[in-house]
């Protein structure tokens, strides 16, 4: 068979490694992983706060785009091969335990919280300001080669504090304790617009008790008129009812 730009078959290229990486998010955080920006974010976060941490690691393959880093074999695995893709990411932990590698529970879930903070564009932006990206952003931009790799020699002290204070703000207790409200809607020139609400257990109940819809509306309008940026956090004040910072 001649494989095509379309072609949904073939042997992947993505290691088990990797494999058992984004089935923790095919398990978890399952609509994101049907979106290729969000799999290749949610992998470089993974990948870099175990560099970081001191915990298994790898940068193979990962590559200067315009739209941040990427691992180039996931890609073609996701765009090319994709139903082989699926298919291996779904079966990942029927094979045998000597064959895949134990997710890092907390660094997966803080790296699933990470691409589910953000739409499209603000993640790609997001990425856009790390170094082992920046530092390749000339050559990138002016698209000097289809392959530009990206090392982790490239990655800065300013990297590693962005990560190690992300981890501080949005640590395991916080992430267990919150839930993310997306919502879509219109602006008043027709373009979409998503909002990334972030509310804590207690305020999520107070918020369902209350008509839900109105307080959401109210919500929202305080958020554009603020021009409150993603995350947008929704707190309960006794007084004031809902708030949005």
């Amino acid at each position: 068979m001649t494989k095509t730009q379309n072609s949904n078959f073939g042997r992947i290229v993505t290691s088990k490694r990797r494999l058992s990486i984004l089935s923790w998010l095919l398990q978890n955080n399952r609509t994101k992983f049907f979106d290729n920006l969000f799999i290749q974010k949610y992998l470089f976060f993974y990948e870099l706060t175990s560099f970081v941490e001191g915990q298994d690691y790898s940068f193979d393959y990962m590559k200067g785009y315009q739209r941040g880093p990427v691992f180039s074999e996931l890609y073609g695995d996701y765009r090319y091969r994709s139903e082989a893709f699926f298919f291996e990411s779904e079966n990942i932990f029927a094979s045998d335990t000597n064959d895949t590698f134990t997710v890092n529970e907390s660094i997966a879930k803080f790296s699933s919280f990470m691409v589910s903070i953000f739409d499209n564009h603000e993640l790609s932006l997001f990425t856009h300001e790390f170094d082992v990206w920046k530092v390749k952003q000339t050559e990138i931009e002016a698209r000097m080669s289809d392959q530009i790799s990206l090392s982790e020699h490239d990655i800065s002290f300013d990297d590693i504090s962005t990560i190690i204070t992300l981890r501080e703000v949005y640590n395991d207790d916080y992430i267990n304790n919150l839930e993310i409200i997306e919502i879509s809607k219109n602006n008043q020139v027709g373009n979409e617009r998503k909002w990334i609400f972030l509310i804590n257990n207690d305020d999520l109940v107070r918020l369902e008790l209350s008509d839900y819809e109105r307080s959401l509306e109210k919500i929202i309008l305080d958020a554009s008129q603020q021009n409150i940026e993603n995350p947008i956090y929704i707190t309960f004040d006794e007084v004031e009812g809902f708030r949005v910072d």
